[in-house]
């Protein structure tokens, strides 16, 4: 990828702009607030740029040498033991567009547990994954974990496979174009890309932009159902599925909601955060519906 920031990671063109900027002391601190050190990756840095590529509007943090490696995320799975959650929604979804017989690749299958349901479906999978002690716990379980990047996995098996999936995994790629090509790479005719991230229209990016780990260098990109289905037109995928988590985080989402409204309407915001959860969940659960949640799924076929 051409490290420019006139040039699109989706794309691989000339067409970007800036949207805003975030503080790098600021998620300095944040992240030492949960007990892991950032500092090594925002040397020389006092500002992040956050962009947006004009043909796809996907945005993503710049520059491209500020994300995560594998010590940063076997650091974050040490100090948060539902790090790698188990009991996905998407996982949920997912499932149903895989058919028993079928060959599987996971980008970032972590200790394995989507792995597991899929071979319970019936299919084979092959995982792909950077982190050292996910790798190992999903080895003792009997799995094929190759320790590797997908743009060098697709180059020793193309055509292999009948569904490549990743789950929230893309958001911490900073090279769009080279994942949807390598991605393709390894598909049969016919075959399925999955991909479930952060769904950042709600509130993790326009209403908490400060979202830890919404940031840098756990997340190099911010996405929504908008540049899903652009990004998918420009790889020429067919959109098979593409639907919004329910919410569920109900405290979460009101908090962020009162504290979005308190930097416009200070009393109004104030007095938002005093509602005991046991009065607003209530009429959360009624709106639910029209409400969308923390994450979104896609699914395209070739």
């Amino acid at each position: 990828m051409e490290i420019s920031k006139e040039i699109s990671p989706v794309t691989g063109e000339h067409g970007t702009e800036f949207i805003t900027e975030v503080r790098v002391d600021k998620v300095i601190e944040l992240y030492d607030e949960i007990g892991t050190d950032v500092r090594r990756f925002f040397k020389g840095l006092d500002r992040i740029e956050i962009r947006k590529c004009k043909r796809t509007g996907y945005r993503y943090y710049f520059p491209f040498d500020i994300f995560g490696d594998g010590p940063f995320y076997e650091d974050l799975q040490k100090n948060r033991d539902t790090y790698y959650l188990t009991d996905k929604w998407e996982h949920q979804q997912a499932i149903k567009y895989i058919n028993p017989g079928e060959n599987v690749l996971e980008v970032g299958c972590g200790t394995g547990h989507f792995m597991n349901i899929i071979r319970d479906k019936g299919a084979a999978c092959t995982g792909l994954e950077m982190n050292k002690k996910a790798i190992a716990d999903a080895r003792q379980q009997g799995h094929t974990i190759y320790e590797e990047f997908l743009h060098e996995h697709s180059l020793g098996h193309e055509g292999k496979y009948d569904v490549v999936c990743s789950f929230q995994v893309l958001e911490h790629i900073p090279d769009i174009k080279d994942y949807f090509e390598s991605a393709k790479r390894c598909l049969k005719p016919g075959g399925k890309i999955m991909i479930a991230v952060p769904y950042n229209n709600p509130y993790l990016h326009r209403h908490d932009l400060y979202h830890t780990l919404n940031l840098p260098p756990h997340h190099a990109g911010i996405w929504d159902k908008e540049a899903f289905i652009n990004v998918g037109r420009f790889f020429h995928l067919t959109t098979v599925f593409l639907k919004t988590e329910p919410l569920i985080e109900y405290k979460v989402w009101y908090k962020v909601q009162a504290n979005h409204i308190k930097e416009k309407y200070p009393l109004l915001g104030k007095a938002m955060l005093l509602v005991p959860r046991q009065v607003y969940k209530p009429f959360l659960w009624a709106a639910k519906p029209w409400i969308e949640g923390r994450n979104v799924l896609a699914i395209f076929s070739v």
